[in-house]
């Protein structure tokens, strides 16, 4: 049925595009407008943090276009971000991975804002951004990190991005738009594992886990940010990366 309704969505002019809120957060200076603005214009532009929220539309294929909250993500305002939840159809959270030193609250407010929340019908993209910067974590380390692993029912993805040169972007927004789209199918969402941009993801189906239970917090036995968790690297013409992880929910 999901597949029918993207074949069906596919023929409709552009100003007749379902649209849908996704809730973009992190910490602040991870790059969360960068991305958006990246996605919105094509090409970096020059931002300052964000006081409050930022909001724009951002056509992402011929069937659906997204209308993204950029919430700011400094201290005083990372509590407010549950307030912008009503409404919204999938979340988008920003980790910067060169800051190793802060990378543990970025995955506790992860845990807090998200994943702690009954929203785990809500597909979750995770941009480990920066990722052509030195000592940058690894995609399996963030899953881990987040005890991603473990979520029974959520659609997540962590995907590998540089913001300032939008690789790796239009990547995971097409895979957040297919969960969107196909939602009400999920037994035939998670077939595709095409790695068309050049930086690693990791996500749900990819790694076809099975889990007994749902996420109860932020793994403290992760490994450390730079270890590679037995999968080949990938390269691309900055740098050699390790690929990345996607997970389906069981049954």
């Amino acid at each position: 049925m999901g597949g029918l309704f993207a074949k069906v969505l596919s023929f409709l002019p552009s100003w007749a595009v379902p649209n849908y809120r996704v809730l973009i957060n992190g910490l602040d200076a991870a790059g969360k407008t960068t991305i958006v603005y990246y996605l919105k214009l094509g090409q970096k532009v020059v931002t300052i943090p964000t006081i409050g929220f930022n909001v724009e539309t951002i056509q992402v294929n011929r069937m659906l276009s997204f209308t993204m909250w950029d919430v700011g993500g400094g201290e005083k305002l990372r509590p407010l971000f549950r307030h912008y939840t009503e409404g919204t159809r999938a979340f988008i959270y920003v980790v910067d991975g060169s800051d190793v030193e802060r990378l543990p609250i970025a995955i506790q407010e992860l845990y807090q804002d998200i994943l702690s929340h009954d929203t785990h019908n809500l597909p979750l993209l995770i941009f480990l951004n920066k990722y052509d910067l030195p000592g940058i974590a690894s995609c399996e380390y963030v899953a881990e990190a987040a005890n991603l692993l473990n979520e029974k029912q959520r659609r997540w993805r962590v995907q590998a991005s540089i913001a300032t040169t939008g690789a790796g972007l239009q990547q995971g927004l097409e895979w957040l738009s297919r969960q969107v789209l196909e939602s009400k199918s999920p037994s035939d969402l998670f077939h595709d594992f095409s790695r068309s941009d050049s930086l690693p993801f990791v996500s749900s189906s990819s790694l076809g886990l099975e889990s007994s239970h749902s996420s109860s917090g932020p793994s403290s036995s992760a490994a450390s940010p730079g270890s590679p968790i037995g999968q080949e690297t990938l390269s691309t013409d900055s740098k050699e990366v390790e690929p990345a992880v996607d997970v389906a929910p069981n049954g």
